[in-house]
């Protein structure tokens, strides 16, 4: 049976919680159908391109999951004439969803950086270079001060889910503190008598750090390797024929890479200054290699889309995991890098 959107997009923020996505970021559902409608087919693609969208409406798809999102600056207007909007314009009458995951994608836990790092090898450590918040992982914390006995009918109300609870008991009375993840206990919270419902306060408690989540990965390899090593590594897991390699003097001369810093797209900012044997994303800025060469980092750039793009099938399977087959999952045939090496 063909889910609903909202289950198709619940099933996406699983894999890649909105919460990881950069500030600058334009993630999640950014055109949504006129009405209801069920989803049979979703075209995975890492750009949409009038070509892309072309293949959606032949393939019959009701959803379009673009890597990047292609509302990304704030519109003011919807023309037929430029092709950016003009391809919303076609989405939306056709009846087609579009979602982009993006840098959620980037930073959750197997998800783009995750993938990348799979290609070096075994490795010995793999860490995020920054922990973001999960906003799953939000919740509230109540507390109330009220007389001895209340404290406990309090509790007994409220900790029927076995969530923490701590009673401080006083002189004056008790002090109670209640932990709850969502939302759900502010209904409870709001049915409670009058004489206890007056003494709660409710207080939002922020999300825990995760470490497994970040925009990018440190790895340490189980063996160092050469740069011409890791190079061919990189070729064979991304599938191009070749790469921009700077290479420090170091590692011209021979020294080993243990140390790889990587990030999908353009991922300068994030991996610099930080030490490493090796900086490995799509693109640089050339006074960024510049830096790095003096630092002794070498770098290796795969182009922007080639960091990506090969992590297609493993989002359709994943996907197909959590929509338990209920939905037929394409990877785009038309999307392509718009860059060729001649």
């Amino acid at each position: 049976m063909p889910c609903s959107l909202p289950e198709a997009v619940a099933a996406l923020e699983r894999l890649a919680p909105l919460g990881l996505a950069e500030d600058w970021d334009n993630t999640g559902l950014l055109v949504d159908h006129a009405k209801p409608r069920r989803v049979r087919r979703c075209l995975l693609t890492i750009d949409l391109t009038d070509a892309v969208l072309d293949e959606a409406l032949a393939g019959g798809h009701e959803l379009i999951v673009s890597y990047h999102p292609p509302i990304f600056a704030p519109l003011r207007r919807l023309r037929g004439t430029v092709p950016a909007e003009a391809r919303i314009l076609r989405a939306a009458r056709a009846g087609i969803a579009i979602y982009s995951p993006h840098t959620a994608l980037d930073a959750a836990q197997g998800g783009v950086n995750d993938w990348l790092a799979d290609g070096l090898g075994p490795l010995r450590s793999r860490e995020c270079l920054t922990a973001i918040p999960q906003s799953g992982g939000a919740g509230y914390r109540l507390e109330a001060r009220l007389p001895h006995a209340a404290a406990e009918a309090l509790v007994a109300t409220l900790d029927a889910d076995g969530h923490a609870a701590a009673i401080e008991a006083h002189d004056a009375g008790s002090i109670v503190r209640l932990t709850f993840d969502g939302d759900g206990p502010r209904r409870r919270i709001g049915a409670l008598p009058p004489e206890l419902r007056a003494h709660c306060e409710i207080v939002r408690r922020e999300p825990a750090l995760v470490p497994t989540a970040g925009q990018a990965r440190g790895v340490t390899l189980r063996r160092p390797a050469r740069l011409a090593q890791i190079a061919r590594r990189i070729k064979t897991h991304l599938g191009v024929q070749s790469l921009r390699i700077a290479t420090a003097p170091r590692h011209a001369e021979g020294a080993p890479v243990e140390r790889v810093l990587l990030c999908a797209g353009a991922g300068g900012s994030a991996l610099a200054p930080r030490p490493a044997d090796l900086y490995w994303t799509g693109e640089m800025r050339h006074h960024d290699v510049l830096a790095a060469l003096d630092r002794g980092t070498s770098v290796i750039l795969s182009e922007h889309t080639h960091t990506e793009r090969g992590y297609l099938p493993v989002l359709r399977e994943r996907l197909d995991a959590e929509l338990d087959g209920e939905v037929l999952i394409d990877v785009s045939r038309a999307d392509a890098d718009p860059l060729r090496t001649c």
